[in-house]
Order: C-alpha cells, then structure tokens, then sequence
C-alpha cells in the first residue's frame, strides 16, 4: 500500500513559491463553487475595451444563462462509476 503526504494548502504555495513540483495526482484541493465549461470568445478577450467592459460583458453573457436554465449547480459530491 501506498500512503501519500497529507498535503495542506501552506504546503502546495510553499512548493509552487520555491518553483518546485509535485507529481500529478499527489495532492488534491476542492474549489467550492468552482465554475466549469464557460466559452467566453477570445476575441472578446483581445478587444481593445478596457476591462470593466469586458467584465460588464461576461456578466452579461452568464446572467443570460442563469435565466434561460443554461447552469447546473452541484451542491455535493458526484460519483461515477464506469463499466
């Protein structure tokens, strides 16, 4: 069996502070409220507005989605098991 260091988040900006790496897999961290799969244009991104109009704009564009039911929300956790 392998047992893998108990990781806290003072440990991983430590390690990325000092430019060194951990292997994939080694630590995990939960984001509450993470937000998955926006597709927001990249050539929104590189206009020439300043970027309170193009932070208006994204707002814009997820409110819309809000109200047309476009969003999921998970509240706990998803398990999936594959055949």
């Amino acid at each position: 069996m392998i047992i893998f260091p108990d990781f806290k988040k003072h440990h991983i900006v430590s390690i990325a502070n000092n430019n060194a790496r951990l292997p994939a897999g080694i630590s995990r961290h939960r984001i509450h409220n993470r937000v998955l799969h926006v597709k927001y244009e990249i050539k929104k991104l590189m206009s020439d507005k300043n970027i309170e109009s193009k932070s208006a704009d994204l707002k814009k564009m997820l409110i819309d989605k809000i109200d047309k039911n476009k969003v999921r929300q998970y509240q706990e956790s998803v398990i999936v098991f594959d055949e």
